[in-house]
């Protein structure tokens, strides 16, 4: 039967091949495509199960570990190292599962942004701005928190789907920043005024996560060996002269209340 099953897939072939030029491959695609599921079916010895269980039981262990994290930005940088360490299948969605338990909330993402921002006004602020930015908000990190359920080579492609929604939830931030300077101007001023919100805005934390996101898409191509050695200066110079830099731009704007440096950005890779 299989014999048999073997000679219509070659007479198939010879067929398709037999009305195209010489120079024609019709099959070309399929070895372009990777496949969804091994081709073949290797049952491991009973030694080598054991060694897969055992490291299995430790990286669910180990994925535990987000369930310890303070905050919605450590679970969400402990779950990028986690997917660093490039664990099954089982332990991605795992671990997801258990952020999205702990941490992927709308309270969560409040807290983080009041943190980065240390602005009181974002607290006493009850507009529908805020409610519909928190919203989009995370349903963009929970995309984020999905990609990191795929491997490597996935989640590099789903990046930039991502970062047009982080586009999109950048422009809900500046009308949130809007607002909360509407507030703070209509409240108390001086002392009183730059006390309240001292430092960062809403898209400052937008633009920081978003920052951190393209220099993983680009650090993705490294590990997945993706580039050429002739264009390895252009990409550290990209990092280092935009990617970093604006980092490092987003930061002193969150410690010293400045927004100067960033109106040239526009987000694009």
């Amino acid at each position: 039967m299989h014999a048999q099953f073997g000679e219509e897939v070659r007479e198939e072939k010879e067929s398709a091949q037999a009305s195209c030029p010489p120079w024609v491959d019709p099959f070309v695609n399929q070895h372009l495509l990777p496949p969804t599921f091994p081709r073949v079916t290797v049952i491991p010895g009973r030694v080598e199960t054991w060694d897969r269980l055992v490291e299995l039981v430790k990286s669910l262990h180990k994925a535990l570990g987000v369930i310890d994290c303070n905050g919605f930005d450590d679970s969400l940088d402990f779950l990028a190292d986690f997917s660093a360490s490039k664990p099954c299948v089982l332990s991605r969605a795992f671990v997801v599962s258990a952020f999205i338990v702990c941490a992927m909330k709308v309270s969560a993402l409040e807290e983080a942004t009041k943190k980065f921002l240390n602005c009181s006004k974002l607290s006493t602020t009850n507009s529908e701005q805020k409610a519909a930015f928190f919203e989009q908000a995370n349903h963009v990190f929970a995309e984020v928190v999905h990609g990191f359920s795929f491997n490597r080579a996935r989640l590099r492609e789903k990046l930039p789907i991502i970062f047009e929604e982080m586009a999109q939830l950048q422009e809900s931030a500046e009308k949130l920043d809007r607002v909360i300077q509407a507030s703070n101007g209509s409240g108390s001023s001086g002392q009183d005024k730059s006390s309240s919100c001292n430092a960062g805005t809403v898209t400052t934390w937008v633009l920081h996560h978003t920052l951190q996101l393209m220099a993983l898409y680009v650090l993705l191509g490294f590990e997945l060996n993706l580039y050429c050695p002739r264009e390895y200066r252009n990409i550290f110079w990209y990092l280092e002269e935009f990617l970093y830099k604006w980092t490092v731009s987003c930061l002193i704007t969150r410690s010293e209340g400045e927004g100067e440096g960033l109106d040239g950005f526009n987000g694009e890779i």
